[in-house]
């Protein structure tokens, strides 16, 4: 009986341990700056999203970011900084395999793509999540906080419909909570391009 117990509270423990943030929590950031992403989404209603699963940040190596500098000149419009400025998100990037040539820029996005944690300080950035190829991919990024952030993107169900995914990242615990929604008809009805790429003369090849 006692073995059952220590289980049962094992048990419990664990899962409440492995539990994300309340998403609903976020509403005013999808009513407001993830606004015009939710709204490509038919049924979208963040109440009907549950969490998935949670994942460690990539165990990829740091990444000597020294040129950091010329890459803000070129591409800082389309990064998504911390309140303080000392961290960025890039998105875009590699997905989209983002480059200068000239006075434009081109993009030849390939399958796949990583999203990046990029330290101002340190100068260092790493890569917190791969893109599964051309079935899931990043759209729109916004810190909620200095250390937490979201991610929301689209992945590929069976039947090749492009369903939300919501990502809520924290960077001191180094762990995404994945959240997905509960209604099989919240669909995107219309391909999502984010402001911060209209900004930026982008070309495909």
């Amino acid at each position: 009986m006692k073995y059952f117990i220590f289980v049962a509270v094992s048990f419990f423990v664990g899962n409440a341990s492995a539990q994300g943030p309340n998403i609903n929590q976020y509403q005013h950031y999808f009513a407001g700056d993830l606004n015009q992403w939710a709204s490509t989404f038919k049924n979208f209603q963040l109440s009907e999203f549950q969490m998935k699963d949670s994942l460690p940040f990539d165990k990829s190596e740091r990444q000597d970011f020294r040129k950091i500098s010329s890459f803000l000149s070129n591409l800082k419009p389309i990064l998504t900084f911390n309140p303080d400025s000392s961290q960025f998100i890039d998105i875009y990037t590699d997905q989209a395999n983002i480059s200068k040539e000239g006075d434009h820029f081109v993009a030849n996005a390939d399958d796949g793509g990583a999203v990046f944690l990029c330290n101002m300080k340190s100068k260092h950035r790493k890569r917190i999540f791969y893109n599964s190829g051309s079935s899931e991919w990043m759209e729109e990024a916004v810190w909620v906080s200095k250390t937490k952030f979201i991610l929301a993107g689209i992945s590929k169900n069976s039947k090749n419909d492009r369903i939300p995914l919501i990502l809520v990242g924290d960077a001191t615990k180094q762990t995404l909570y994945e959240y997905i929604s509960r209604n099989s008809s919240c669909i995107q009805k219309a391909i999502y391009y984010s402001t911060k790429l209209k900004k930026m003369d982008i070309r495909d090849l």
